[in-house]
């Protein structure tokens, strides 16, 4: 799932710097969705790139009911788990270094004018995701420097962001409970 979210964002973000950057369908080619760097230390985007740095568990927003209504009454399935999902955007064009902060720039710009992913705005979003939401998620000095120590490279124009409300439900019963068909009554004198 988490691959299909990263691949709508990818295309949506493709089709805006089509727009907006005057690339007249080459935005595609512009976005790579990949590890930062290689065994080398040496950067493997050429543009743009997305990575994943973190999957959370959204535990606030988490159902108590695990219980599902069926034809023949209720079945018990383990809750569903909401996450969020950290993209780090990273913008490397060797030598143009104006063309990666205009493009991460771009980046910003997009998620500013479309914060809300859902199926009417997005029609390649899973349909299983009702909305996915963007915010852009700001980190210290302190936190960007252990980061990019993290991944192994030089600091590269940069924004990360959650995306929240991703819904993992696998719908496998645990237990069935049946429905109450007929109901007696017994009064101990």
């Amino acid at each position: 799932m988490i691959d299909k979210v990263i691949s709508t964002i990818s295309k949506e973000l493709a089709t805006y710097l089509d727009v907006a950057a005057g690339l007249d369908g080459d935005g595609a080619s512009k976005i790579m969705v990949s590890h930062l760097f290689n065994a080398s230390g040496e950067p493997i985007p050429t543009d743009i790139g997305i990575t994943l740095v973190n999957i959370e568990e959204d535990r606030v927003n988490r159902p108590n009911d695990p219980y599902i209504k069926t034809v023949d009454g209720f079945t018990k399935v383990n809750p569903e788990i909401k996450l969020n999902i950290y993209l780090l955007f990273s913008a490397n064009f060797t030598g143009l270094y104006d063309e990666a902060l205009k493009f991460i720039s771009h980046v910003i710009q997009f998620f500013q004018s479309k914060s809300v992913f859902t199926t009417a705005n997005t029609p390649d979003l899973d349909p299983s995701i009702e909305k996915l939401i963007a915010e852009l998620h700001p980190m210290s000095f302190e936190q960007q420097n252990y980061l990019w120590g993290m991944v192994g490279g030089k600091y590269l124009p940069s924004a990360m962001y959650r995306f929240r409300m991703i819904v993992v439900q696998e719908g496998l019963s645990v237990e069935a409970v049946e429905k109450i068909k007929t109901v007696q009554e017994t009064i101990n004198k």
